[in-house]
C-alpha cells in the first residue's frame, strides 16, 4: 500500500528512476519497467526539488520561484507527486 502524501511527507527521487532533460521539459524513466513519464518545464522544476524535502518545503520553494504563483499551487504539486508515486518514480516517507 502506498503512503498517502501530505504536507509533512518527505519525498525524494526514486532510486530506480532516471531523469533526462529535453528541450521543453524532461523524461523520467523507470529502470525496472522501462516505462517513461514525460514532464513539462514545470514538472522539470518540481523533479529537481525532490531531494528528501517535505512536501511543504517543496511547495514553498516552488512558489518562491514565481512572481505570481497560482493560488492552487499546493494542489498542483500534490497531484504531480501523486502521479509520480503511482508510477513508482518517487519514494515517500
Amino acid at each position: 500500500m502506498e503512503d498517502v502524501i501530505t504536507q509533512d511527507s518527505t519525498v525524494k527521487q526514486g532510486n530506480r528512476a532516471v531523469y533526462r532533460d529535453l528541450r521543453e521539459g524532461g523524461v523520467v524513466l523507470h529502470l525496472d519497467t522501462a516505462a517513461y513519464y514525460r514532464v513539462n518545464a514545470t514538472g522539470r522544476l518540481l523533479w529537481s526539488l525532490l531531494e528528501g524535502r517535505t512536501v511543504g518545503e517543496i511547495v514553498d520553494e516552488f512558489r518562491g520561484r514565481f512572481d505570481d504563483p497560482p493560488a492552487d499551487v499546493e494542489d498542483d504539486v500534490l497531484e504531480f507527486l501523486g502521479s509520480l508515486q503511482e508510477r513508482r518514480l518517487i519514494e515517500v516517507s
